[in-house]
């Protein structure tokens, strides 16, 4: 992000608690790096973020004389997206490019207004995101989702609720160890049967040391397995909502191996 001395619009999505070792272990300083792609005289578009996010980014821009604009939905054209995130992701997105058009930038004023708009709406509805609310099987209901930080963990569980309302869910989890992996995995967690697998790399947890963890906090209904053994468990599941989640390091092999088996 900061190989090039000068941008046109400088792009922030939402701001959470992730990469602490480096970034530092709150939303302010966190902020403060993030906001470091701002360049002068640049178009700066902020998805919605907390208060001390937003202070700092808008402070930053002001320093730079750059233009401020928090993105919005203004057209309504994300609204039918069902994950929470995407809705944001989308909408960021859309501000993006408006803005660049009104600023006739990359000949995008030639663009016919209705035209614009069509362009937006197909580019929000072909939108595709593997192993970020994906499902990966409809009999049983697998979903697969990256989610390693509370921010990402709040907005799963958030989409769960609102697109499985009803249902039960089992659930495959692994880890880095430098994550808030206990907080991911309590944010998802509402009970049922849990099987953990290996992250891979040296950063990666065992299925048997996060076995341990879970036992310390009193979850007792989980075990350790090979990632053959979690596909297994995960297409067993006729009546629950099976959920892979915590890291996207692990989630290609485990939809491989889903594959494989149906």
């Amino acid at each position: 992000t900061n190989v090039t001395n000068a941008t046109i619009e400088s792009i922030i999505t939402p701001i959470g608690l992730d990469h602490t070792k480096m970034l530092g272990r709150s939303i302010r300083e966190i902020a403060f790096h993030k906001a470091g792609i701002i360049k002068p005289g640049s178009i700066v578009i902020s998805a919605p973020q907390v208060p001390d996010a937003l202070e700092v980014i808008r402070d930053r821009a002001r320093s730079l004389g750059c233009s401020f604009y928090e993105a919005t939905d203004e057209l309504g054209l994300c609204e039918h997206l069902s994950v929470p995130y995407q809705k944001i992701n989308a909408m960021v997105a859309q501000t993006a490019a408006a803005w660049l058009r009104m600023n006739a930038l990359l000949g995008l004023y030639k663009v016919r207004g209705e035209e614009f708009v069509k362009a937006i709406i197909d580019g929000i509805e072909n939108m595709r995101m593997p192993g970020r609310m994906e499902r990966i099987s409809d009999e049983p209901v697998i979903i697969i989702d990256g989610a390693h930080n509370p921010p990402a963990a709040k907005a799963l569980r958030q989409a769960l609720d609102e697109n499985y309302p009803d249902a039960k869910h089992a659930y495959v989890f692994g880890a880095f160890r430098d994550k808030d992996y206990m907080k991911v995995f309590k944010t998802v967690y509402e009970g049922g049967p849990v099987c953990l697998v290996t992250a891979p790399g040296q950063r990666g947890m065992s299925a048997s040391q996060l076995l341990t963890q879970l036992n310390m906090e009193g979850i007792t209904d989980a075990v350790a397995v090979s990632m053959e053994e979690a596909a297994g468990f995960a297409l067993s599941q006729t009546d629950r909502v099976a959920v892979a989640f915590g890291s996207l390091s692990w989630l290609a092999d485990f939809r491989g191996r889903i594959k494989s088996m149906t």
